[in-house]
């Protein structure tokens, strides 16, 4: 088990024990991307509908994974949810990660950014990503790859998509 400090906008910290924290340390590349954002991950109710990992000149959209990581992202988007109704806050930051749960959208956006100076750019995007996705049917490779073009206009990058399937055995962090 891990444990996890939330800070929320009115700097009300919360310590929660996870066992979901593992599942958002997916493995992935070290080479520092240039817009400083490692992964988005995209939430329904039912746990997670896409994952994009960023490198240097690619975007990799994972396209299916393990029922066991589904069932992790189950967890994951009730405990975001909650910290929700206990603070308020739309804008959720733990570590490296910022989570974004929209008004209008049944989606929550997750990035992962390499540095915390980026934090407010990782918002935005997040957020961008959230008004986007209002109405879009919860499709893995849609979601995808309209993930990958608003980062490619947000940092203004070209990326190559690449559409990659979880390899069994493959490390989860």
């Amino acid at each position: 088990m891990n444990k996890i400090e939330i800070t929320s906008g009115n700097n009300k910290k919360q310590e929660a024990t996870s066992t979901v924290h593992k599942f958002m340390v997916l493995n992935s590349s070290d080479s520092e991307v240039k817009p400083y954002i490692d992964r988005i991950l995209v939430f329904s109710g039912g746990g997670l509908v896409s994952a994009v990992f960023f490198s240097e000149n690619k975007a990799e959209i994972l396209i299916d994974w393990p029922e066991t990581m589904t069932l992790q992202s189950m967890k994951l988007v009730a405990k975001i949810l909650n910290m929700y109704r206990e603070t308020g806050q739309r804008v959720i930051f733990s570590g490296l990660w910022v989570a974004y749960i929209p008004e209008q959208s049944e989606y929550i956006v997750m990035a992962k950014l390499k540095n915390k100076r980026y934090l407010l750019s990782a918002v935005g995007l997040v957020r961008r990503i959230s008004k986007e996705l209002e109405g879009i049917p919860e499709e893995t490779n849609l979601i995808g790859e309209l993930i990958v073009k608003l980062f490619k206009k947000h940092f203004k990058v070209d990326l190559e998509a690449i559409k990659k399937r979880y390899r069994i055995g493959q490390s989860t962090g």
